[in-house]
């Protein structure tokens, strides 16, 4: 007799029956046959799914369990066993069929006739979300899985790539450019699932619709690796669009504004005064843009640079054609949203650095940017 373990249920083996002679082994066989409907009865209230231990038969009729998967060529059926809906606040995850052992007693049945079990769990590799990475902050889930869906296999590639996203989040172009986003750099990871939950095709089709204009803008396609046909259609499991009602939450806060980008109505005197207070002042225009922890860094063309003024800063600085804008992940700047227009910047060094305090389009041949132009000129502060 085999026991399963803490299981409160119990395996049984049949005990064959000893030589008699004469009428005493034909009266065994006679009681033998009488007892077997009531045996299998039993045998089927241990293991309910009863095909799932194989046998074979012996040349005497007595049946006995297989001994292994090589000894008789049996097989071990597997049943798909629906489990139950995974519950999630912010992803809904249809039902999946997953391969199971029924309960603990077949477990046990397993390990008594075949030894080691013929397949394993593969365990998910789920890592917290960490602070810094800012482009996920406030996602509705904990866990994410490594490798990602771009291929980044170490949460230091994660953290270098996914800063760069940051400031389209900030263009509010979509409300659900977050969640698409981090479906990518930080995808979803559940204990009991192995398979990646990628978004849906509706989700990326709608953020690329009104996103895909304003990065053009920056001088940026949309990247191949986020084309849509790549995705799953809504009826497969897949991270979905947000639902009307919720596209624009009532608690939501506007953005907050950079401090440098801020249309503040200045005259000419107080564009004077605000001159006088900073360090440069430049006529730029933008060749690359790109993000670095919480802070923008502009690299300046340099054939399209106008000097107006330099106090405390060298030509030898000027040659870097790197400026920053401090924060600026943090809030947004409208005044800066084309990489193709020209722009006045004011600022001073700090630390080394040239740190941007002030900025305004250029609106070429506008009267007041010709004024401030010359006045900038003539300045004595």
């Amino acid at each position: 007799m085999g026991h399963a373990a803490n299981c409160g249920c119990r395996l049984e083996r049949k005990p064959s029956s000893p030589r008699r002679p004469g009428a005493d082994r034909s009266r065994a066989r006679a009681e033998e046959k009488h007892k077997e409907p009531e045996l299998s009865a039993q045998r089927d209230a241990v293991l309910p799914h009863s095909s799932g231990v194989p046998t074979e038969t012996s040349g005497g009729g007595q049946t006995t369990p297989d001994r292994g998967l090589a000894g008789g060529g049996a097989r071990f059926p597997r049943d798909p066993v629906a489990r139950p809906p995974i519950a999630s606040p912010a992803f809904p995850i249809s039902r999946k069929p997953l391969v199971l052992a029924s309960h603990c007693c077949l477990g046990s049945a397993r390990g008594l006739f075949f030894g080691q079990p013929d397949f394993s769990y593969k365990r998910s590799n789920c890592k917290p979300i960490p602070a810094n990475l800012q482009l996920c902050h406030g996602i509705e889930y904990q866990n994410m899985r490594l490798p990602n869906l771009l291929g980044h296999e170490t949460m230091k590639e994660v953290l270098e790539q996914a800063g760069a996203w940051i400031p389209l989040v900030m263009k509010q172009c979509h409300p659900d450019t977050k969640k698409f986003l981090c479906s990518l750099f930080a995808p979803v990871c559940l204990d009991d699932l192995d398979e990646t939950i990628q978004p849906c095709h509706s989700l990326c089709v709608q953020v690329k619709d009104r996103c895909a204009p304003v990065m053009s803008a920056f001088g940026f396609p949309w990247p191949d690796m986020l084309e849509c046909d790549r995705f799953p259609q809504d009826n497969d499991l897949c991270i979905p669009l947000a639902s009307s009602d919720h596209l624009l939450p009532a608690t939501e806060e506007a953005p907050k504004v950079c401090e440098a980008c801020k249309n503040k109505n200045e005259d000419d005197n107080d564009i004077m005064e605000t001159l006088c207070k900073n360090d440069f002042a430049l006529k730029i225009k933008v060749k690359e843009i790109t993000y670095i922890n919480r802070d923008t860094k502009i690299i300046l063309e340099t054939k399209s640079k106008t000097i107006y003024k330099l106090n405390g800063v060298s030509e030898r600085d000027l040659k870097k054609s790197v400026l920053w804008l401090k924060d600026s992940l943090q809030c947004t700047c409208e005044e800066m949203n084309d990489i193709n227009a020209p722009y006045l910047v004011m600022g001073q060094k700090l630390g080394g650095e040239l740190v941007i305090t002030s900025v305004k389009r250029w609106q070429k041949g506008q009267r007041e940017f010709k004024r401030i132009s010359r006045s900038i000129r003539k300045l004595q502060c």
